[in-house]
């Protein structure tokens, strides 16, 4: 075309028959039957992973770089801390902190307490939580079996084989996470809250979860006709 202008000459009309792209969505969620489906599949120890990303919303770096010690074992209020983040490069894994540069603190509902407990009998038997005695391996919560820290293809491809055997659409792990933050939309959980529990460094990222909390919207919005959240009586009509 910039050849024919240049020439003085009129750009031939082009009719471009483009094929469309495959617009679907990738799947970024499961629910708890497909959880269940998948963890009936899977050994303890990775079904206790599995179990883990997805009631806590684990970035696969942030499980690799786990320690027992972050783990709060409060009755009343148990934690997670997630301070650091394992990374992989041309020069092999390092720590650093999380994603957003950040650490952040999650509140553990008992499903997640129950994973991090399988994952400790499955990871250390009958030894319990490692002491100071022991090496900084050993206080990993998902140690490598020759070098210090998991590799996230390891993670990825024992997730593929299950959901295999599971007879579930292949998956990764961030789908667990996404999981996680897809449940919490759903219970109409407060978006703020959701950035925070998934340590993203802005809200706009967490932006597409609004979707998934359409009535937690609806109730919002309805609040407004009731501020003072006493009965409102309706004019008597004579």
């Amino acid at each position: 075309v910039e050849d024919s202008r240049k020439a003085g000459i009129q750009p031939p009309a082009l009719e471009i028959d483009m094929r469309r792209r495959n617009t679907e969505p990738r799947r970024r969620y499961i629910d708890r039957e497909e959880l269940l489906k998948l963890c009936a599949v899977s050994s303890p120890k990775w079904s206790a992973v599995w179990r883990l990303l997805f009631f806590t919303g684990l970035r696969v770096g942030e499980l690799m770089a786990l320690r027992w010690d972050d783990w709060r074992r409060d009755q009343h209020a148990p934690s997670l801390t997630v301070s650091r983040a394992l990374c992989e490069t041309d020069r092999g894994c390092i720590l650093q902190s999380p994603k957003s540069g950040r650490s952040r603190v999650i509140p553990l509902c008992r499903e997640a307490e129950l994973a991090l407990q399988d994952l400790l009998k499955a990871v250390r038997g009958s030894r319990g939580l490692p002491g100071p005695e022991d090496t900084p391996k050993e206080h990993l919560c998902f140690p490598g079996k020759t070098v210090p820290f998991t590799r996230s293809p390891v993670v990825r491809i024992a997730l593929t084989a299950a959901c295999r055997r599971a007879h579930l659409e292949p998956f990764g792990p961030h789908c667990l996470r996404h999981s996680f933050a897809s449940a919490l939309a759903k219970n109409g959980v407060n978006l703020q809250a959701v950035c925070e529990l998934l340590g993203h460094a802005n809200i706009s990222t967490t932006q597409v979860y609004s979707h998934l909390s359409p009535d937690g919207i609806r109730q919002g919005v309805n609040s407004l006709d009731n501020p003072t959240g006493t009965p409102r009586q309706r004019p008597i009509l004579s």
